[in-house]
């Protein structure tokens, strides 16, 4: 038998107990060799959790990266860490990237959501680690959140505004 660390075998136990097998799901994805193996999935989920645990760092970034073309969480997830870790140009060029796949604008909330609610799951320290790193131009707020967005009719730029400045305050 594989020998598991005695936090992960808690933590697997936990989950469990918690809402069943399916909370296993990192674990399963991103295994032992997962990673390495070019597991695009594994990946995704190792640097979501080294983004959301660490902070910035290009290498979460690539990790992410690699499953932006075949999961569309991965490229919101990239785009708003891209935003967090203070490359503006590469998020909002993922986020384009992903509106241009997706199609409607209410389709890019729902993704959002679920990535946010994968952050969750994660735990994030609230430790202020993208404080010193996040980007966002034009006096740091788009000028449509104070004459044309609200909270039922948003744009592309609010939605790249708003998310990243959750995972900030998460993460």
């Amino acid at each position: 038998m594989v020998y598991l660390p005695q936090g992960i075998l808690i933590d697997i136990v936990r989950r469990v107990g918690n809402h069943g097998f399916r909370e296993l799901a990192p674990f399963i994805a991103s295994g032992p060799d997962g990673k390495n193996a070019g597991n695009i999935t594994a990946r995704y989920v190792e640097g979501l959790r080294r983004a959301v645990k660490l902070g910035p760092s290009n290498e979460n970034l690539q990790l992410m990266r690699a499953g932006e073309e075949y999961i569309p969480y991965a490229g919101f997830a990239f785009g708003v860490f891209a935003i967090c870790g203070g490359h503006y140009e590469e998020g909002m060029e993922a986020l384009t990237l992903l509106a241009e796949r997706a199609g409607w604008l209410e389709e890019m909330v729902d993704i959002g959501e679920r990535v946010m609610a994968q952050i969750a799951d994660i735990e994030p320290p609230m430790s202020g680690n993208y404080d010193a790193t996040f980007t966002f131009p034009h006096g740091d707020v788009p000028n449509c959140v104070h004459f044309a967005c609200t909270m039922d009719d948003v744009c592309f730029d609010c939605i790249a505004y708003w998310y990243s400045r959750r995972v900030r305050q998460l993460c």
